[in-house]
């Protein structure tokens, strides 16, 4: 009888540490799965970003081409405006009053600000 009991305690102890050993497997599976399911959100947010700052790269890019044509275009109305006046003889001061009108005009259109012009 007491060989009975021991057989017993022996399957017990066998089928429990099986258990175990399953569990632990299961485990270690869950634990893979939540490092590739990681590594799929780390890789879908690396592609939102590249997308996100290829839009805005573009979006910059017309901006700049935008204002520069913007600046591009006042310049050359100022230049035909200024054409009739070179053919003028003006004084040193009225040259002095127009060359610190082009300097300011220029720095409000580069935003820039120019104190010492007056």
């Amino acid at each position: 009888m007491n060989r009975r009991i021991l057989s017993n305690s022996t399957n017990s102890s066998t089928v429990a540490v099986e258990a175990v050993l399953r569990a632990e497997g299961a485990a270690e599976e869950r634990i893979r799965q939540a490092r590739r399911d990681a590594g799929a959100v780390v890789a879908a947010a690396r592609a939102r970003a590249e997308a996100i700052k290829r839009k805005a790269d573009g979006r910059i890019s017309r901006a700049h081409v935008s204002q520069m044509a913007a600046v591009e275009a006042e310049i050359a109305r100022l230049e035909r405006t200024l054409v009739p006046l070179a053919d003028i003889e003006s004084s040193d001061e009225e040259h002095a009053a127009l060359t610190r009108v082009i300097r300011r005009l220029a720095a409000e259109l580069t935003g820039q600000t120019d104190d010492r012009v007056a």
